[in-house]
């Protein structure tokens, strides 16, 4: 139910919406971290709770309110049941407990919409755990009551729990939900060694307005206290990797295995500012299906200043620190294709794809990603040699074949031009000769584009709007998105 073993559920919610209670052990610490709390007796500051606290979803006597409110506000808040504090709590009998068949519906609809509208989880794997727990919920009720007549009507109510949950899975969605925002988004964020910026970026992720969304990460091989942070975020799904991957192999491996309908690639080194990015980007998504890729506006230590929200605007690409893909065009195009050296080129090269197969990129202006630009991993001269190999296996790939030769001369003059401008020509023929070294494998993985979608990125990238500060990093940037004529 939770997809991997852990010491113990207690204080857990698994992937079927199934609330597991807090544990009482006398080894326990008296404050214990939980992922929900029920509302016999608990206590909620008041600037935790989400207005309005709990989705006019539920009405009259419900189930299942309590972990829809708690799992919301451990988005921004941690929640804690502290042990050995006591409670008595005099259930007391009535009309509205009485109908089984009621209450078993209930159940299974209420635990349907927290798992499908609260926490978003809507994978395949999802709906099978839920699944499961309906059946172990009929089977220990069989066991018990001999398949009485109790058996019976909690049967017949989850007949009719699924047929409401079939029927209108996005009905009265409540507040969360008004602005018909239905599509799924997953969040990844590939990190390594950045723990403290880490920290912010999930953060921001969980803050977004837009639901249903899920925020993932995957620890490719970190060193530092990057594995601690999970137990900060406990709705996040934590992936990690024993050794250093790559953020491209990060970035494929959470694509394919979503069933969103959406992928927002956040750097580990970037986060949100304003909450509303990623519903602003599934309502052009959403309206318009020729868009498979929306570009945020992104500023930074060196260009700090934000911009107005404005016009959206059809580029070349997208900047790899923050970004919407349409999941459905990305696992058409295969996802990112795997380049020589972990740095430059694979943005580029899935755009220009993109728009060889008809799609569209566009960005906001003015809709914002801070991007720290964190030194960790960042090595200037590495970053160039691998640009340079990179970008030349690029235009191996995809240039046609008639304009191959005078590329690769054009590109081979331009970078060898440009290190001697900057002083990084050590590191140019460190480039020239990793390429030189892989141009075979290069060959092979050969699929050119067609002319006029190579001209029509040309002409996108003459007139699109980006902008680059002329710090050496971000001139080595605008150099690996250069225009390829």
């Amino acid at each position: 139910m939770r997809g991997r073993a852990q010491a113990s559920y207690a204080g857990c919610v698994l992937g079927g919406a199934v609330n597991i209670a807090p544990e009482d052990r006398d080894d326990l610490p008296e404050v214990v971290a939980v992922e929900w709390l029920n509302l016999g007796c608990t206590l909620y500051r008041r600037e935790a709770l989400p207005d309005p606290p709990f989705p006019d979803f539920f009405t009259g006597y419900s189930w299942m309110e309590d972990v829809a409110l708690s799992v919301r506000v451990a988005r921004d808040w941690k929640l804690a049941n502290v042990r050995t504090a006591r409670i008595f709590h005099d259930s007391q009998p009535g009309d509205h407990k009485d109908n089984l068949t009621a209450l078993s519906k209930m159940e299974f609809v209420n635990r349907h919409y927290v798992m499908t509208q609260v926490l978003g989880r809507r994978r395949v794997p999802d709906y099978a755990r839920l699944a499961a727990w309906q059946l172990f919920q009929l089977s220990v009720c069989a066991v018990q009551k001999r398949c009485g007549p109790a058996f019976w009507q909690m049967l017949q109510g989850k007949v009719l729990g699924l047929g409401g949950s079939l029927k209108r899975p996005t009905a009265a969605r409540g507040e969360m939900n008004r602005c018909s925002r239905s599509a799924a988004v997953l969040v990844g964020i590939a990190t390594h060694n950045r723990s403290e910026l880490l920290r912010k970026a999930v953060r921001s992720a969980l803050d977004q307005s837009h639901r249903p969304l899920r925020v993932a990460v995957v620890d490719d091989g970190s060193t530092d206290e990057t594995p601690m942070l999970q137990g900060e975020f406990p709705s996040v799904d934590w992936e990690r990797m024993d050794h250093a991957q790559g953020h491209m192999r990060a970035r494929n491996r959470m694509m394919v295995n979503a069933s969103e309908d959406y992928y927002v690639s956040l750097d580990d080194d970037a986060w949100f500012l304003a909450g509303d990015e990623i519903a602003l980007a599934v309502d052009v998504l959403d309206a318009s299906p020729n868009v498979a890729a929306v570009a945020f506006d992104i500023i930074s230590p060196d260009q700090p200043l934000p911009g107005k929200r404005g016009s959206i605007a059809v580029v070349p690409l997208f900047i790899g620190c923050g970004h919407v893909l349409r999941l459905s065009a990305v696992k058409e195009m295969g996802g990112y294709c795997e380049f020589p050296r972990a740095y430059g080129a694979e943005e580029k090269d899935l755009c220009l794809r993109l728009i060889d197969a008809g799609y569209q990129v566009v960005k906001l202006n003015g809709v914002h990603v801070w991007h720290e630009k964190s030194v960790v991993a960042r090595n200037l001269a590495s970053q160039h040699v691998s640009g340079v190999c990179n970008d030349l296996t690029f235009v191996v790939r995809r240039v046609p074949l008639a304009l191959l030769p005078p590329m690769i001369t054009y590109k081979l003059a331009s970078h060898i031009l440009f290190a001697v401008r900057c002083g990084l020509v050590g590191s140019c023929l460190r480039g020239i000769g990793a390429f030189a070294a892989t141009c075979a494998d290069a060959w092979r993985t050969r699929h050119p584009v067609r002319l006029s979608s190579l001209v029509r990125y040309h002409l996108l990238t003459r007139r699109a709007q980006l902008s680059f500060p002329s710090s050496p990093l971000n001139t080595l940037k605008e150099q690996n998105r250069a225009a390829l004529f």
